[in-house]
């Protein structure tokens, strides 16, 4: 489920009964919401413990029960353009990851190689890069190998 602003995940987080949004989780955080809701899923905020302190910045991602999940770590960014450009690339990240994940396990491990294969090479990633995504995408070690042969048969087959 995707939202369409931050009343409807505000509303959809206090019907989980998360404390997200509640006014002494925010006031102990010092937290903000620094974006509209980006796509659906994701928004910025800025926490400092301190007034006197330089405000810091996470990504979070609203999961569909409504849920807030931390994207980034906490106070990962120093400034909110800082914070934007991450979003940009971990969304891309982000939708490869669940398109590897949902290939791998509707039984189709090539699909799934190919877009390992395209992580290696289309985003200039190595192979720990690679892994570090795969493990992203929930895949086990088991997996790994299923999913490597399948990018190194596709590499070896004139890629």
């Amino acid at each position: 489920m995707t939202f369409r602003n931050m009343d409807e995940v505000r509303a959809a987080n206090a019907q989980i009964r998360q404390k997200w949004f509640n006014p002494s989780s925010v006031k102990f955080f010092n937290s903000v919401v620094e974006t509209e809701l980006i796509d659906g899923e994701f928004f910025i905020t800025s926490e400092r413990m301190y007034n006197d302190m330089e405000k810091t910045f996470t990504i979070r991602k609203v999961l569909p029960n409504g849920e807030i999940a931390d994207l980034s770590k906490f106070q990962e960014f120093k400034t909110l353009e800082e914070a934007k450009d991450a979003l940009v690339n971990k969304r891309g990240r982000l939708k490869l990851k669940c398109a590897m994940r949902e290939a791998y396990y509707s039984g189709k491990a090539e699909w799934a190689g190919q877009i390992a294969d395209k992580l290696r090479f289309k985003f200039g990633m190595n192979h720990d890069q690679m892994m570090e995504i795969v493990t992203e995408a929930g895949l086990t070690p088991a997996n790994w190998d299923a999913l490597l042969y399948e990018a190194d048969r596709i590499d070896g087959a004139g890629r």
